[in-house]
């Protein structure tokens, strides 16, 4: 029987520092706590086919893609996709703003799923459209809801994460 691509456990190949960093709620809060320099490195935002047919009702929807670096090295690799007529569109369409820094706002009213990680090593399906050499290998995901209208998460953590942790 095959493992399932997702699970709500962090699996056993996450290197510790990477498992305890992707239990965190907000990896913008977390990377910016650190003593080094934080940015947003915007690599697209347009209509693309969705990752998560099971989701989206449609086969289309509008995706970002970005780098969170540090030190200008890219040490996350993060999608997000929704509806292209969503009220989350504008939320994506911030440039080089992190995301995460308008997701947790204070009193902001968002309901967001449970972690999911990767469970296998195999992961090329996850970023179809890859700006990396090689296939990212520790990814979560979740979903935040707002008036019943979804936002996938999906955020890879880079080998070079561990040289900043």
């Amino acid at each position: 029987m095959d493992q399932p691509l997702w699970a709500k456990n962090i699996p056993t190949f996450f290197p510790k520092k990477v498992a305890h960093l992707a239990q965190e709620q907000s990896l913008t809060a977390m990377l910016t706590s650190l003593p080094y320099t934080f940015n947003v490195q915007l690599l697209a935002l347009k209509q693309n086919q969705t990752i998560a047919p099971n989701l989206f009702a449609c086969p289309t929807v509008l995706t970002r893609e970005v780098f969170l670096n540090l030190n200008n090295t890219a040490v996350v690799l993060a999608r997000s996709e929704c509806f292209i007529d969503s009220i989350w569109a504008s939320y994506l369409d911030c440039g080089t703003t992190s995301l995460g820094s308008l997701l947790f706002k204070p009193n902001q009213q968002l309901d967001r799923s449970a972690f999911e990680y990767n469970q296998q090593l195999q992961t090329d399906a996850i970023f179809p459209q890859t700006y990396l050499t090689v296939s990212p290998q520790w990814i979560r995901r979740s979903v935040f809801w707002h008036e019943q209208q979804p936002l996938l998460l999906l955020e890879a953590f880079l080998p070079d994460i561990e040289q900043f942790l």
